[in-house]
């Protein structure tokens, strides 16, 4: 027997991409399948792709009347749902000077309004045991953060507490709420970006450089862990983020950091919380295990201005100062990997900052106490 023998499955953004390769999985393991999407010529592609038996839903998720539409829509025509894969989202990117408020609206409408109340409002709809996959289409909450992306990655990052929220509201009625966070994946979106072939391809390339296992992710290899999130296999699985991203989120690469060499000389950034989007001169090296990136800054530039460009590495270290020329001409990002991880940071102006700041609190909670 199938695993989704007799289930069904509602696939939003379903006419594309990795929504139509869910769904294609989903029909071919014996699920009743509806799609979603606005384009209604992409959905009758999609439907004779998927194969006979599929329903095609054209609505817009970012308007809560189509929402309640489809719902309504499906049960009449499959009944109950046992399946909801969330991947409808847009991605548009900008600067903080130039997002507009209408880009800005948008990214939210659809990528977190949007995906909140399509979950929401496919409750009444859903059976007891049901499974439920959200998709944020990059890591939402990585170790760095790229210029243009404050507005989107924002919209995507409040889906970790729809998805962690849902899975705990759901739970007794056996409902599973899980979310999947994709690389660099093979769809249509490169091809639609308005550059001509060559560059497509020389963008590809560019990307795969980043990934350690050298290429892009395919949508079917995304459908399948999706797959696996909503089927019985993963019955014991709820309220948790899957990366898909061929070791990306677990290593920067030297491209990332401004170096065309291998990801095999890479520091490993899993578990930190932040570290430079960009540095514009910098080198790694390997020594005895340990991972450095040596950021040099000239003189006019404040330990402020250096924290504020590089930011602090959690579970790392940072070294004010070097055994060559002036302390304020060299700066250190250490960061210890393995059983020599440490968690301090060295700093010595903010280490008095913190000392005074310490006896100024002492200070006034004496006088306040002072009869």
């Amino acid at each position: 027997m199938k695993r989704f023998e007799n289930k069904v499955a509602v696939v939003t953004g379903g006419n594309s991409g990795i929504g139509l390769a869910t769904a294609k999985r989903l029909h071919e393991e014996g699920a009743r399948v509806a799609i979603v999407g606005r384009n209604a010529q992409t959905l009758e592609e999609a439907t004779r792709t998927i194969g006979d038996g599929v329903l095609a839903v054209q609505a817009d998720v970012a308007k809560l009347s189509e929402i309640d539409r489809l719902y309504q829509t499906v049960t009449q025509e499959l009944g109950r749902i046992d399946v909801l894969f969330v991947n409808a989202g847009v991605g548009k990117f900008a600067t903080l000077i130039d997002t507009s408020e209408s880009l800005y609206d948008e990214l939210f409408a659809i990528n977190t309004k949007g995906a909140y109340f399509t979950l929401a409002k496919a409750i009444p709809y859903l059976n007891d045991g049901a499974s439920i996959i959200l998709i944020a289409l990059a890591p939402i909450n990585p170790p760095w953060r790229r210029p243009r992306t404050s507005a989107y990655s924002e919209a995507k990052a409040a889906l970790r507490a729809v998805a962690q929220t849902a899975a705990v509201e759901l739970a007794p009625q056996g409902i599973r709420v899980n979310l999947v966070s994709p690389g660099p994946t093979l769809t249509p979106i490169y091809q639609q970006a308005g550059l001509s072939k060559e560059k497509t391809e020389d963008r590809l390339k560019q990307i795969s450089t980043t990934v350690p296992l050298s290429r892009l992710g395919k949508p079917e290899e995304v459908a399948s862990v999706v797959a696996f999130l909503a089927s019985s296999d993963a019955s014991y699985i709820t309220g948790e983020e899957i990366h898909i991203d061929g070791g990306r989120g677990s290593v920067i690469s030297q491209h990332f950091l401004g170096n065309r060499e291998r990801h095999s000389q890479g520091v490993s950034l899993r578990g930190a919380n932040e570290l430079c989007n960009k540095i514009s001169s910098s080198k790694v090296e390997r020594e005895r295990g340990t991972s450095r990136i040596h950021a040099k800054f000239d003189q006019r530039e404040s330990l402020f201005s250096f924290f504020r460009q590089f930011g602090c590495v959690q579970n790392g270290r940072f070294l004010y100062g070097s055994k060559r020329g002036k302390k304020k001409d060299r700066g250190r990002i250490e960061r210890y990997d393995g059983q020599q991880e440490r968690g301090s940071i060295t700093c010595p102006p903010l280490r008095c900052m913190a000392l005074c700041g310490a006896f100024l609190l002492v200070t006034l909670a004496a006088l306040a106490n002072a009869p």
